[in-house]
């Protein structure tokens, strides 16, 4: 009886160790996916940071476009007028003006070729944070999984534990 009692002992240490690593493995697991989350979050504040932008340089672009637009429309009317005088210092300063005009439009279509371009490095960093984001999710859900399996080992020992007990106490 006493060897038994000394097995049942035994087994109910094991238990109880078994159940403290769980418990350790539990609270590491619980700690991760809080710093996941916080992760997540952050990555989240950092991708709307990162779309705002991309929502102010599209609406940037589309004044550009809009300013391009007229002053193409000032060329060509210009050029007209070109046509129509002959007077040769009306001549210059109409061709200065166009000039003028040439030079704004093409600094103002290098702004586009630049903002075209911080665009789309900023949508590759949109779809980079999304996959990071994707990452920490299946990370998550993982952690969670194993979370619910060591629950149930936990659970088993506790119980196995609890029968351990009763059958010392009988």
């Amino acid at each position: 009886m006493k060897k038994k009692i000394n097995r049942l002992e035994k087994k109910l240490n094991q238990c109880y160790q078994q159940s403290s690593c769980n418990d350790t493995l539990i609270e590491e697991l619980n700690k991760d996916i809080e710093k996941l989350n916080q992760e997540i979050s952050s990555l989240k504040k950092l991708l709307h940071a990162e779309q705002k932008e991309i929502r102010d340089k599209n609406k940037y672009i589309e004044k550009c476009e809009i300013i391009i637009k007229g002053l193409e429309e000032k060329i060509e009317q210009l050029k007209s007028r070109i046509k129509e005088l002959t007077n040769k210092n009306t001549f210059n300063k109409i061709n200065s003006a166009m000039e003028e005009t040439e030079r704004r439009l093409k600094e103002c279509q290098e702004r586009h070729t630049v903002n075209i371009r911080q665009i789309a490095n900023l949508s590759s960093q949109v779809e980079t944070l999304q996959n990071e984001i994707s990452k920490q999710n299946q990370q998550i859900e993982f952690l969670v999984r194993e979370k619910a399996e060591f629950k149930e080992e936990h659970d088993a020992c506790e119980k196995r534990y609890r029968e351990i007990e009763a059958e010392v106490n009988a």
